[in-house]
């Protein structure tokens, strides 16, 4: 039945729409070849030190795995969050009709491509260290497993909206799915970090596969 989901939403959601969930990141700094203006020339426009110190201390607090392989499936679930951010405020923007559920269609496709990409990666990379464990573990705590329930619920409050376009049964199919994707993929992670970290890891899973439950039985009735 998930193969029968994946192959119709698939056929939905993956084309024509191009769909771009990651952030640009914006040098604080000049770039290298532009050189700097005189410091007496726009006083207004210095950067201060205090600002400076600020973005390192952003910078370091910022933790990022130290193995290559951690950093990969890090990257990764960064590359995923994005995506749910992304069709989250789809969710937000709908109001109804076809035209506007195109974006919700797209954004269910790309979380789906950004979490297979991940899941893959999980099943060839090596077991983590335990620093690099809790780094990963703790990203997925503060994003994904807050980001999906509230989408969910965001998606439930407008199920008159969906069930007027009678997009209810798409809305299912996407989100069996998505829980598919979650499932497997948490059950390569587990695999592949360090058993201190399997209770909190245990309870973000549990978080957001309770979220996708509860939008499932929402929708089916």
């Amino acid at each position: 039945m998930i193969s029968r989901y994946i192959v119709q939403v698939s056929k939905l959601f993956l084309s024509p729409f191009p769909f771009f969930c990651k952030r640009q990141w914006i040098a604080p700094f000049p770039h290298p070849k532009e050189p700097f203006k005189s410091l007496h020339e726009k006083p207004a426009t210095m950067v201060s030190i205090k600002t400076l110190f600020l973005f390192a201390t952003t910078t370091l607090e910022a933790a990022v795995p130290s193995a290559p392989s951690s950093k990969l499936i890090y990257s990764d679930l960064v590359a995923l969050d994005n995506c749910v951010l992304s069709l989250k405020s789809s969710i937000q923007d709908y109001s109804g009709g076809l035209l506007s559920a195109t974006p919700i269609l797209g954004g269910i496709t790309a979380v789906h491509l950004a979490n297979r990409k991940a899941y893959t990666d999980a099943l060839l990379i090596p077991n983590a260290t335990p620093s690099d464990s809790q780094i990963i573990v703790d990203f997925v705590s503060e994003t994904l497993a807050k980001h999906i329930p509230e989408s969910v619920e965001i998606l439930e409050s407008k199920k008159e909206l969906f069930e007027k376009d009678q997009l209810e049964g798409t809305v299912v199919g996407s989100l069996r799915l998505l829980k598919y994707d979650h499932d497997t993929l948490s059950a390569a992670l587990v695999e592949k970090v360090d058993p201190a970290v399997l209770p909190q890891a245990t309870v973000a899973v549990k978080v957001i596969d309770d979220a996708l439950d509860m939008g499932i039985a929402t929708f089916s009735t």
